[in-house]
């Protein structure tokens, strides 16, 4: 229930702009291990594996909202992946951007229905049964749209289903 309420309240300040981030140098590798062991700690039976690729530099932004971020799309792909099956976090440094991509094998995602899964209480098709009301991608894209970045899924029905966010290096001129 707090966490609900805490995703509402979240909502609200993304669609008023009133969103606090409090921006200061962070290490996105260290956001991302941090994440995976908040993961593993609730869900021993799912491996996380991370693949670092290139030498990451320094962030500018909130790395508590980009761990937020990081929760979110863990979690999701714990609750929609094959129970027991590897979790995949890719993060490189891309051009003037550091992505992180999130990968599980799962049902996928009918590629229809990719376009809607930011939306607010949007749900993929066969989530009965699954925790959550469909905040939490909203709020990831709000999250990382609010530091001059991008989010965007792709799916292999029946295979992976891939979330990928990226953020700006400061001074590339990305954002």
């Amino acid at each position: 229930l707090t966490r609900m309420i805490n995703d509402l309240l979240d909502l609200s300040r993304l669609d008023a702009s009133r969103l606090t981030l409090e921006i200061r140098p962070f290490d996105v590798l260290e956001c991302v291990r941090s994440a995976v062991e908040r993961t593993e700690i609730e869900h021993r039976d799912t491996p996380l594996e991370v693949e670092v690729v290139g030498t990451l530099p320094v962030l500018e932004g909130d790395p508590q909202r980009i761990a937020q971020v990081l929760d979110n799309l863990l979690s999701n792909a714990v609750k929609y992946g094959r129970a027991g099956s590897p979790i995949h976090i890719r993060v490189e440094h891309t051009g003037d951007r550091v992505a992180v991509a999130v990968t599980n094998d799962g049902p996928g995602i009918d590629p229809a229905a990719l376009p809607r899964m930011f939306r607010r209480f949007e749900r993929a098709g066969g989530t009965a049964g699954v925790p959550g009301i469909g905040l939490g991608l909203q709020i990831a894209r709000g999250l990382v749209e609010a530091h001059g970045g991008s989010i965007a899924a792709e799916s292999e029905p029946g295979a992976k289903t891939t979330f990928r966010f990226t953020l700006p290096i400061p001074g590339s001129n990305a954002g």
